[in-house]
Protein backbone atom coordinates (compact mmCIF):
# COMPACT_ATOMS: atom_id res chain seq x y z
CA UNK A 1 0.00 0.00 0.00
CA UNK A 2 3.11 2.59 -0.79
CA UNK A 3 1.64 5.37 -2.64
CA UNK A 4 3.80 5.38 -5.74
CA UNK A 5 2.27 8.19 -7.65
CA UNK A 6 -1.47 10.13 -7.55
CA UNK A 7 -3.00 12.30 -10.50
CA UNK A 8 -4.98 15.07 -9.78
CA UNK A 9 -7.98 16.72 -11.13
CA UNK A 10 -9.15 14.09 -13.13
CA UNK A 11 -12.98 14.00 -13.66
CA UNK A 12 -14.38 11.67 -11.66
CA UNK A 13 -13.38 8.25 -13.13
CA UNK A 14 -15.38 5.17 -13.40
CA UNK A 15 -13.27 3.02 -15.80
CA UNK A 16 -8.97 2.50 -15.58
CA UNK A 17 -6.10 1.04 -17.58
CA UNK A 18 -2.74 0.75 -17.09
CA UNK A 19 -0.90 0.94 -19.94
CA UNK A 20 2.83 0.53 -20.95
CA UNK A 21 5.57 3.52 -19.97
CA UNK A 22 3.57 5.02 -17.26
CA UNK A 23 0.70 5.74 -18.88
CA UNK A 24 -2.84 5.55 -17.74
CA UNK A 25 -6.46 5.18 -20.19
CA UNK A 26 -9.35 7.04 -17.74
CA UNK A 27 -12.78 7.09 -18.78
CA UNK A 28 -13.34 10.44 -16.76
CA UNK A 29 -17.05 10.64 -16.58
CA UNK A 30 -17.74 13.99 -15.10
CA UNK A 31 -15.76 15.62 -17.70
CA UNK A 32 -17.07 13.71 -20.64
CA UNK A 33 -14.12 12.76 -21.91
CA UNK A 34 -11.56 10.00 -22.55
CA UNK A 35 -7.69 10.70 -21.66
CA UNK A 36 -4.99 8.89 -21.77
CA UNK A 37 -2.42 10.61 -19.06
CA UNK A 38 1.36 10.42 -18.11
CA UNK A 39 1.62 9.57 -13.97
CA UNK A 40 2.62 12.88 -13.68
CA UNK A 41 -0.83 13.92 -15.13
CA UNK A 42 -0.38 15.44 -18.69
CA UNK A 43 -2.48 14.65 -21.27
CA UNK A 44 -1.16 12.52 -24.13
CA UNK A 45 -4.42 11.62 -25.97
CA UNK A 46 -8.11 12.91 -25.15
CA UNK A 47 -11.50 12.23 -26.81
CA UNK A 48 -14.63 14.13 -26.06
CA UNK A 49 -17.77 11.88 -25.47
CA UNK A 50 -20.59 12.70 -22.88
CA UNK A 51 -20.20 10.34 -19.86
CA UNK A 52 -18.62 7.82 -20.41
CA UNK A 53 -18.22 4.69 -18.70
CA UNK A 54 -15.64 2.74 -19.95
CA UNK A 55 -12.19 3.23 -21.77
CA UNK A 56 -10.34 -0.13 -23.08
CA UNK A 57 -6.87 0.04 -25.17
CA UNK A 58 -6.92 -2.42 -27.84
CA UNK A 59 -4.50 -3.71 -30.55
CA UNK A 60 -2.60 -1.00 -32.76
CA UNK A 61 -3.46 1.82 -30.91
CA UNK A 62 -7.57 1.53 -30.78
CA UNK A 63 -10.14 2.20 -27.91
CA UNK A 64 -13.26 0.99 -27.39
CA UNK A 65 -15.21 3.12 -25.16
CA UNK A 66 -18.21 2.71 -23.58
CA UNK A 67 -21.15 5.35 -22.56
CA UNK A 68 -24.74 5.32 -21.58
CA UNK A 69 -25.66 5.81 -24.99
CA UNK A 70 -22.74 4.18 -27.37
CA UNK A 71 -20.43 1.75 -28.06
CA UNK A 72 -17.37 2.55 -29.97
CA UNK A 73 -13.78 1.77 -31.66
CA UNK A 74 -11.78 4.65 -32.59
CA UNK A 75 -8.10 4.46 -34.49
CA UNK A 76 -5.54 6.36 -32.75
CA UNK A 77 -6.15 9.75 -34.92
CA UNK A 78 -9.92 9.59 -33.52
CA UNK A 79 -11.41 7.92 -36.68
CA UNK A 80 -14.34 6.19 -35.69
CA UNK A 81 -14.04 2.42 -36.86
CA UNK A 82 -17.52 0.62 -35.38
CA UNK A 83 -20.75 2.29 -33.24
CA UNK A 84 -23.28 0.30 -31.68
CA UNK A 85 -26.67 1.90 -30.14
CA UNK A 86 -29.19 0.19 -29.02
CA UNK A 87 -32.33 -0.49 -30.58
CA UNK A 88 -34.78 0.91 -27.76
CA UNK A 89 -33.55 4.57 -27.34
CA UNK A 90 -35.19 4.28 -23.86
CA UNK A 91 -31.86 1.33 -23.01
CA UNK A 92 -29.08 2.73 -21.75
CA UNK A 93 -25.53 1.15 -21.35
CA UNK A 94 -24.32 0.42 -17.95
CA UNK A 95 -21.21 -1.74 -18.31
CA UNK A 96 -19.43 -2.87 -21.22
CA UNK A 97 -16.07 -5.01 -22.24
CA UNK A 98 -14.74 -5.96 -26.02
CA UNK A 99 -13.25 -8.99 -25.59
CA UNK A 100 -10.22 -10.78 -27.39
CA UNK A 101 -12.12 -12.32 -30.54
CA UNK A 102 -13.97 -8.92 -31.12
CA UNK A 103 -17.55 -9.92 -29.14
CA UNK A 104 -18.36 -7.09 -26.86
CA UNK A 105 -20.19 -7.87 -23.32
CA UNK A 106 -22.22 -5.19 -21.82
CA UNK A 107 -25.31 -4.98 -19.51
CA UNK A 108 -28.41 -2.14 -19.90
CA UNK A 109 -30.57 -0.35 -17.46
CA UNK A 110 -33.06 -2.92 -18.30
CA UNK A 111 -31.29 -5.41 -16.22
CA UNK A 112 -30.03 -7.28 -19.22
CA UNK A 113 -27.03 -8.83 -20.24
CA UNK A 114 -26.17 -8.70 -23.57
CA UNK A 115 -23.27 -10.52 -26.17
CA UNK A 116 -22.60 -9.30 -29.68
CA UNK A 117 -20.59 -10.07 -32.03
CA UNK A 118 -17.86 -7.76 -33.73
CA UNK A 119 -20.42 -6.57 -35.77
CA UNK A 120 -22.75 -6.11 -33.48
CA UNK A 121 -25.01 -8.70 -34.10
CA UNK A 122 -26.91 -10.21 -30.85
CA UNK A 123 -25.77 -13.71 -29.29
CA UNK A 124 -26.98 -13.60 -26.29
CA UNK A 125 -29.08 -11.73 -23.74
CA UNK A 126 -30.58 -12.84 -20.17
CA UNK A 127 -31.32 -11.07 -17.11
CA UNK A 128 -29.20 -9.57 -14.63
CA UNK A 129 -29.14 -7.65 -11.40
CA UNK A 130 -27.21 -4.48 -11.79
CA UNK A 131 -28.01 -0.87 -9.82
CA UNK A 132 -24.66 0.55 -10.40
CA UNK A 133 -22.85 2.15 -13.47
CA UNK A 134 -19.58 1.93 -15.16
CA UNK A 135 -16.81 -0.27 -15.61
CA UNK A 136 -16.32 -3.40 -16.91
CA UNK A 137 -17.93 -6.74 -17.04
CA UNK A 138 -15.65 -9.53 -15.57
CA UNK A 139 -15.75 -12.49 -18.40
CA UNK A 140 -14.38 -15.87 -16.65
CA UNK A 141 -12.13 -18.11 -19.16
CA UNK A 142 -15.32 -21.00 -19.20
CA UNK A 143 -17.31 -17.84 -20.63
CA UNK A 144 -19.13 -16.74 -17.11
CA UNK A 145 -19.41 -13.55 -16.37
CA UNK A 146 -19.30 -12.09 -12.71
CA UNK A 147 -22.42 -9.22 -11.77
CA UNK A 148 -21.71 -7.15 -8.47
CA UNK A 149 -25.10 -6.97 -6.96
CA UNK A 150 -24.72 -3.85 -4.63
CA UNK A 151 -28.07 -4.21 -3.15
CA UNK A 152 -28.00 -8.13 -2.18
CA UNK A 153 -24.65 -7.90 -0.88
CA UNK A 154 -22.88 -10.67 -2.97
CA UNK A 155 -20.89 -10.61 -6.26
CA UNK A 156 -22.85 -13.52 -8.43
CA UNK A 157 -21.70 -15.70 -11.32
CA UNK A 158 -23.64 -16.35 -14.14
CA UNK A 159 -23.29 -19.04 -16.65
CA UNK A 160 -23.48 -18.68 -20.25
CA UNK A 161 -27.19 -19.35 -20.13
CA UNK A 162 -28.01 -16.63 -17.68
CA UNK A 163 -28.17 -18.94 -14.56
CA UNK A 164 -26.52 -18.17 -11.30
CA UNK A 165 -23.92 -21.06 -10.46
CA UNK A 166 -22.41 -18.98 -7.40
CA UNK A 167 -23.01 -16.37 -4.97
CA UNK A 168 -19.57 -14.14 -3.16
CA UNK A 169 -20.44 -12.32 -0.24
CA UNK A 170 -19.60 -8.91 -0.64
CA UNK A 171 -20.32 -5.61 1.37
CA UNK A 172 -22.25 -2.95 -1.28
CA UNK A 173 -20.04 -4.20 -4.67
CA UNK A 174 -19.85 -1.82 -6.73
CA UNK A 175 -17.42 -3.89 -9.58
CA UNK A 176 -15.80 -6.25 -9.48
CA UNK A 177 -12.86 -7.70 -11.90
CA UNK A 178 -11.12 -11.10 -12.40
CA UNK A 179 -7.08 -10.98 -11.79
CA UNK A 180 -4.52 -13.33 -13.94
CA UNK A 181 -3.83 -14.80 -10.66
CA UNK A 182 -7.72 -16.06 -10.36
CA UNK A 183 -8.31 -13.97 -7.81
CA UNK A 184 -11.37 -11.55 -7.54
CA UNK A 185 -10.86 -7.26 -7.18
CA UNK A 186 -14.23 -5.65 -5.53
CA UNK A 187 -14.65 -2.40 -4.93
CA UNK A 188 -16.97 -1.67 -1.81
CA UNK A 189 -19.04 1.91 -2.18
CA UNK A 190 -19.72 2.20 1.37
CA UNK A 191 -16.73 0.53 3.03
CA UNK A 192 -14.60 2.83 0.88
CA UNK A 193 -12.16 0.26 -0.04
CA UNK A 194 -10.90 -2.21 -2.63
CA UNK A 195 -10.42 -5.70 -1.60
CA UNK A 196 -8.75 -8.58 -3.16
CA UNK A 197 -10.45 -12.43 -2.32
CA UNK A 198 -8.76 -15.38 -3.27
CA UNK A 199 -10.57 -18.69 -4.56
CA UNK A 200 -11.74 -19.26 -1.16
CA UNK A 201 -13.14 -15.24 -0.73
CA UNK A 202 -10.14 -14.94 1.94
CA UNK A 203 -9.19 -11.65 1.87
CA UNK A 204 -5.52 -10.83 0.96
CA UNK A 205 -4.84 -7.61 0.07
CA UNK A 206 -7.17 -4.78 0.63
CA UNK A 207 -7.01 -0.60 0.27
CA UNK A 208 -8.85 2.05 2.22
CA UNK A 209 -9.70 5.64 1.60
CA UNK A 210 -11.26 8.35 2.66
CA UNK A 211 -13.62 8.88 -0.49
CA UNK A 212 -15.48 6.86 -2.57
CA UNK A 213 -13.17 3.85 -4.01
CA UNK A 214 -14.53 3.77 -7.82
CA UNK A 215 -12.07 1.23 -9.78
CA UNK A 216 -9.02 -1.24 -8.76
CA UNK A 217 -6.84 -2.65 -11.13
CA UNK A 218 -3.48 -4.89 -10.89
CA UNK A 219 -0.39 -4.14 -13.43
Amino acid sequence: NKLLFTIEKVGFPLDIEMLPGERILMAEHGANKVTERHRDGTILWEYEISEPLVAQRLKYGRTFIGSKQRLLILDRAKKVQFSYTSPNTSETFMRAKRLPNGDIVCVTSYSRFYRLSSTGKQLKTFSVNVHTSGGRIAVLPNGHILIPEMYNDQVVEYNTSGAQVKRIPVNRPSVAALLPNGNLMVTCMEEKRAVELDKNNKVVWQHKHETRVTRAVRR
